[in-house]
Parts: structure tokens; sequence; C-alpha cells
């Protein structure tokens, strides 16, 4: 995160805090109030290119966090968070592409995403990579490159990377 977001983006993360731990029923005007001025900061962060709080906005939107559910508008705010080299943003850009969650399903995008967050070393990027290329979609199936990226994956503790090595290995 560079350095002219910390002390904004620590100010949201204070405010979720908070918004976690306080017991709704006590102070539940002050919460909303809370929970709007925290969207407000996270968006307007966003708005100005921070790849921390357009994760997490395209995130809220995926999920229906504080905001309504939009595929679409989650697309939009994880795909800047991804293509200024966010991995997690990265991850689920491709992940949204390989499901078609709001772009267009394409195999090879989300081949592309997956390939540059797992190397940043994000364990389910490397293991949606190495399955793309056991199985041949969206790459030219590979089962070199299948376990190269596999065993990336099951390094960390990925369990499903450690079968398709096994599967991979008995072939």
């Amino acid at each position: 995160m560079s350095v002219k977001y910390f002390g904004q983006f620590t100010n949201i993360l204070i405010v979720m805090a908070v918004l976690i731990v306080l017991p709704v029923e006590v102070f539940s005007s002050e919460i909303s109030e809370a929970k709007v001025a925290a969207r407000e900061w996270i968006r307007e962060d966003a708005k100005q290119g921070s790849p921390d709080a357009q994760l997490i906005l395209g995130r809220m939107y995926y999920y229906g966090k504080e905001v309504k559910k939009d595929y679409n508008t989650a697309a939009v705010w994880i795909g800047k968070a991804a293509t200024q080299g966010e991995p997690i943003a990265q991850y689920l850009f491709g992940l949204m592409n390989y499901t078609g969650r709001g772009v267009k399903r394409d195999f090879g995008i989300a081949a592309f995403w997956f390939k540059k967050a797992s190397e940043q070393d994000n364990p389910d990027a490397q293991l949606n990579l190495g399955r793309m290329y056991y199985y041949g979609r969206g790459v030219v199936k590979d089962y070199e490159s299948a376990e190269i990226w596999l065993e990336k994956a099951a390094a960390q503790g990925i369990e499903k990377a450690k079968y398709l090595l096994r599967r991979i290995k008995k072939r």
C-alpha cells in the first residue's frame, strides 16, 4: 500500500473494526452513521486510485455487504485493483472471468489473471492455474506446467493441489 493512502486506509480499517466489535443494539444509529461514513471513505479512496480500497469496494459489491449485490460493479472495481498489481484482486478477477460473474466468461483471461496472482504466491490462484493447465481450459493442456503450479500451491497447504499432483504422477 502506498504511503499516501496509508492514513486514510487506516481510518477505514479502524471504523470497520469498530463496526464489527460494537454490539448493534447499543449504538444502532451511531453504527449506521459510521457504516455510511466508512463506505464513503472507501468509495472516495477507490476513486482516487487506492488498489486496497478498490478491492474492498469490489468485494462489497460482489458479496452485497453494505451495498446492493452487483457483480458488474464488483468486476469494475476488482479489475482496477488487479491492473495495479493487487494479488488478491488478480485472483478474484481471474475467478470472475472463469465463472462469468460480472464479465463475459473467458478462460483465457482467467488464466492470465490467475498467472499474475500465482507469480505473487497466491496459493488459490496457483491451484486454479494448475487446474487450467491440467484440463486444458484457457491454456494448452500441459501436465508439466500444471505440476509446477500445483506443487507451489501444495507447498502452501492446498489439499486439492496435492490430490491433483497424485493424479498427474499416476498417469
